[in-house]
This record gives C-alpha cells, sequence and structure tokens, in this order.
C-alpha cells in the first residue's frame, strides 16, 4: 500500500503501562480556531515509551486515522451533518478507559462513553508475526474497523442496537455481530477510496483478509468467512450505504 504519510492526527498517546502522560496532536481537518480543544504536540514525557519513536507508530497510525477520518468527514457532509472526531489512546500493556481497561488481550477497540478508540502496539506486532498480516492495509482495516463502531456510535446506531437487545432479552449476540459486520463493512468502503487512489499494492487486499482472522470467530464478531465477504462487500462498491447488516 503506497501512502504518503501526513501531518499527525488527533491522539491521545499514553506512553506506558496505565500511565497517565499524554500526547496531543492537532488535527489536520481542524484549525485551531475551528477546534480550540484540540491540543498541541508535547514532548513532555515521551522518554520511556515503548516503540513511540517508531516512525511505524508515529507516522502511520495517525496518518490512517486522518485518512480515514477525512473519509467520513466527506460522507457526512454529503448529509448535511456534522462530524465528530474520534480520540485516539495508542498504547502498551495497558491504560484505563471508561468502557473497560484496555490490554493486549482485549485487542483495539472502541468506546462509545468516552468516543475514544484504544489501540494496543503489542497487537499489531502480533497481527504481523502470528497472522502472517504485515502489510499496511492489514494494519488500516483494523483502525478503519474500530473508526467504524465510531460513526455507528455518531449516527445512533449503537443505541439502536442497545434498546433492542433490553427489549429482546434473548439473542442479543446476533446483534452485537450485525453490529461488527456493519463496521467490517465500513472498513472496506473506506479502503475502496485507497484503490481509487491508486495506493494499493499487489498483495494488500489479501493481507487485509488475513487480518479479519486477527479476531477470534468466538464470541460476537461472526466468523472469518462473514467478516471477509462484508469487508469485501464494502470494498467492492465504496459506499456506506451498502452495509446494512440488519434488514
Amino acid at each position: 500500500m503506497v501512502l504518503l504519510l501526513g501531518v499527525a492526527a488527533a491522539l491521545v498517546v499514553t506512553a506506558s503501562g496505565t500511565d497517565d502522560r499524554e500526547f496531543d496532536y492537532d488535527h489536520p481537518f481542524h484549525s485551531r480556531a475551528d477546534r480550540p480543544d484540540a491540543g498541541t504536540f508535547t514532548e513532555a514525557g515521551s522518554h520511556g515509551a515503548p516503540g513511540f519513536d517508531d516512525p511505524s507508530v508515529r507516522e502511520f497510525l495517525p496518518f490512517i486515522v486522518q485518512d480515514v477520518e477525512g473519509f467520513w468527514v466527506d460522507q457526512f457532509q454529503q448529509e448535511g451533518v456534522p462530524y465528530e472526531y474520534v480520540r485516539v489512546v495508542i498504547f502498551r500493556r495497558a491504560a484505563r478507559g471508561a468502557c473497560r481497561t484496555a490490554s493486549r488481550t482485549t485487542g483495539p477497540f472502541y468506546c462509545p462513553r468516552d468516543r475514544r478508540l484504544y489501540l494496543e502496539l503489542g497487537f499489531f506486532d502480533a497481527l504481523a508475526q502470528e497472522y502472517r498480516a504485515r502489510g499496511d492495509l492489514a494494519l488500516a482495516y483494523v483502525v478503519a474497523h474500530e473508526i467504524g463502531h465510531h460513526v455507528q456510535a455518531l449516527r445512533g446506531i449503537t443505541a439502536q442496537v442497545d434498546r433492542a437487545k433490553r427489549q429482546r432479552g434473548a439473542g442479543p449476540e446476533e446483534l452485537s455481530t450485525r453490529l461488527e459486520l456493519q463496521a467490517d463493512c465500513f472498513a472496506g468502503a473506506w479502503a475502496y477510496t485507497t484503490y481509487e487512489r491508486g495506493m494499493l499494492e499487489r498483495g494488500d487486499m489479501a493481507e487485509a483478509l488475513r487480518a479479519t482472522a486477527a479476531v477470534s470467530e468466538t464470541g460476537t464478531y461472526g466468523s472469518v468467512a462473514q467478516r471477509r465477504a462484508w469487508f469485501t462487500r464494502g470494498f467492492k462498491s465504496g459506499d456506506p450505504a451498502d452495509c446494512d447488516t440488519f434488514s
């Protein structure tokens, strides 16, 4: 995947462990005047952050966040709806969150309570080593999937699913699975834009599809076959409107 590494997106990076030290970046889509709450980048406490100085972390992850959110900014603008940028926590080992403590075992996840995306660096090591998903698009798929959950929260889909779970009582796992598969499809719709821009290289799609296996088939994530099918559906159309997994 041919990517030009751009300026960093709005991130909160927890240095290590449950340390509260943070690294803030201005978001490239918002000027300071437009977004007064945007923090400026600071090196304070940057020492001792394992892997944070690695260019692949320092530049690539922020670039992916900015690129995926750029896609959703356009989608929301077409609908005449403002888009709220996600906050991203990059960490190693563990980080406290409003939903639960994030760790290597939890994997990447989005917390709708604090509107933050939690990315543990060790997961991406495993993605490349254990699942042989070493390509840029494989890593980007994971980020795009989780930002898809942010979009679901913004559009009220997550709240609707939560209400349906309470009303239905039984079978909430099916609804959770549909939520996950829709996020896969959303990721595919964004990935199509990388094809349109000539950013994909041979083997990128295969590695991205291998990345869908990084989450076990147990629980509410759906089977690998289902995840691949919905990611591919989004990729083929490039239109999030084709990602209705609930009908």
